[in-house]
């Protein structure tokens, strides 16, 4: 039987109950009458009423205002539980409701494990976020090692200018070998003197003598100038030496400079950044797990979506069947009016199971759209939800593609710590080379100091 053809006899028992209205008080409704029991069962309701209270009028026609007020009065008295529907059919609806509730819940579960994911997610995303910025950075570290690298480049800069300057005065000096020599033709030119003293004495006399012994003391006098500027000089040269000895002495180790820069390094090691990476790599593990699941989720929705658009489809099309059925009724009203109106014929008693059956059908219709529209709100919200989710998703793997970068950028900065400190093993061994060079410079200045010398006038 069609839908149409249902809603039709349903609102053929709402008409027939029309004529149904308090039997023992309508006079044109006697107790023997073929609708007496229909007409007080309604009235009994309140579903139907008389055209007068002694009156039920159950030859005139039904107006559609007339059938709209008697569904009306129907629907109440079925939502109210006046009338009950059939035990079947109930349970029925009931395990219809009783399973989607289960996977409504079961929906809802798993939302709220995903969303605890979510928040541990978003919390272990945090906690690497903070180590991150406490980590020393790359530039401080660079900072310091170049600040310790210049200071001891300053400091042999010093030195070896130190040290040239005492190569200059050095070679702008009188060297002790010249002052020998000197010394040695001052000799020469006494011994030359091949004259005896009775000869100068006989040549002479004392005026000789007294010219000899000026000569000599003004050669002497200048020697001993010479000498004593030499002596001046050499100890200012052992001044200077004292002070770079000093130098030397205050300046850092090459191993304290090394050990300073091996603990900067070690600030920033590379195992706390491989922790970080790895820490990174299982965030993103855990992201695409929880992607897997909101992509299950949106298939289990797209498919509990397209099932409701079915239902939603069918009950359009009863929609326009139960349209069909009242359209049926109407006509089928206008055939019992007609073959009530013949002497000797009754309406068949199945007219009183169709109007029961049109009245549970009509029941459950109203019962499944309510229940439609329940479970189209419910996927409504249940959509909105997931479309959050996928939104929060979406900025956590925004924060990881930053925490990567970061995580890249600080691992490059590491690298070209290292490849620094190659660079500064690089400058040291050659700073040491040009201490070694200083220190012979050094050595060989101490080797060329004055040597002791007498000079013996007779």
């Amino acid at each position: 039987m069609s839908r149409r053809l249902l809603a039709v006899l349903l609102t053929l028992f709402l008409l027939l109950s029309v004529s149904f209205a308090q039997t023992a008080n309508f006079k044109d409704v006697p107790s023997n009458h073929w609708a007496a029991s229909a007409v007080k069962y309604l009235t009994d309701l309140g579903i139907i009423s008389g055209i007068r209270p002694d009156t039920f009028g159950g030859d005139l026609y039904v107006t559609r205002y007339q059938v709209a007020v008697l569904l009306y009065k129907l629907i109440q008295a079925l939502q109210a539980g006046k009338i009950a529907l059939p035990t079947a059919d109930v349970e029925e609806l009931k395990d219809l409701v009783s399973q989607l509730q289960d996977e409504l819940n079961l929906i809802g579960a798993n939302v709220e494990d995903l969303v605890s994911a979510l928040q541990d997610l978003d919390t272990r995303v945090s906690d690497l976020e903070s180590a991150v910025q406490e980590k020393v950075s790359v530039e401080d570290v660079e900072a310091m090692i170049q600040e310790s690298l210049s200071d001891v480049v300053s400091r042999l800069d010093d030195v070896e200018s130190r040290i040239s300057d005492l190569e200059s005065a050095v070679q702008e000096k009188v060297s002790v070998q010249d002052v020998e020599a000197m010394i040695q033709e001052a000799v020469l030119s006494i011994e030359k003197v091949e004259v005896t003293p009775e000869q100068i004495e006989a040549v002479v006399g004392d005026k000789l003598e007294e010219a000899v012994s000026e000569k000599v003391e003004e050669k002497i006098g200048d020697l001993e100038s010479r000498v004593s500027d030499l002596e001046g000089f050499v100890t200012d040269l052992d001044s200077r030496l004292a002070d770079v000895e000093t130098a030397l002495v205050d300046k850092p180790s090459l191993d304290e400079v090394q050990a300073m820069i091996e603990e900067k390094i070690a600030e920033i090691s590379v195992p706390d950044v491989e922790e970080l990476t790895g820490r990174v790599s299982d965030l993103e593990d855990r992201v695409s797990a929880v992607e897997t699941r909101l992509d299950d989720f949106d298939f289990a929705i797209s498919d509990l979506m397209g099932t409701i658009d079915e239902v939603n489809a069918n009950l359009v099309d009863l929609s326009d069947k139960v349209e069909e059925v009242l359209a049926l009724k109407d006509k089928l009203d206008e055939i019992i009016k007609m073959v009530e109106a013949i002497p000797g014929i009754e309406v068949p008693a199945e007219l009183e199971d169709i109007e029961s059956f049109v009245t549970d059908l009509d029941a459950k219709v109203s019962d499944l759209a309510v229940a439609m529209e329940d479970l189209n709100t419910l996927a409504s919200d249940l959509q909105s939800q997931i479309d959050d989710i996928n939104a929060r998703v979406d900025e956590l793997m925004a924060s990881l593609d930053n925490i990567n970068s970061s995580i890249d950028a600080l691992s490059t900065s590491v690298d070209d710590l290292y490849v620094l400190n190659d660079g500064v093993s690089t400058r040291l061994d050659e700073a040491i080379n040009r201490l070694s060079d200083l220190e012979s410079k050094v050595a060989d200045l101490e080797n060329k100091g004055v040597k002791p010398f007498t000079l013996t006038l007779t």
